[in-house]
């Protein structure tokens, strides 16, 4: 984890120094709304299934 936040700060360094700025600005926000989304499917997922062991069917 820390080797993929290394490079990716050294790529928006780069980026937002160079001429393609918008895309600097931009790059951590796709990476981050993509992450986020599936973690929280995830959370989601487990308090689901969590309330299904604690309430069985009858």
């Amino acid at each position: 984890m820390i080797s993929a936040a290394i490079i990716t700060h050294a790529y928006y360094n780069s980026l937002i120094q160079s001429n393609f700025m918008i895309i600097g600005v931009i790059f951590p926000v796709v990476i981050y709304l993509p992450s986020l989304i599936n973690l929280r499917r995830k959370m989601i997922k487990t308090k689901k299934n969590r309330r299904e062991q604690l309430l069985p069917d009858e």
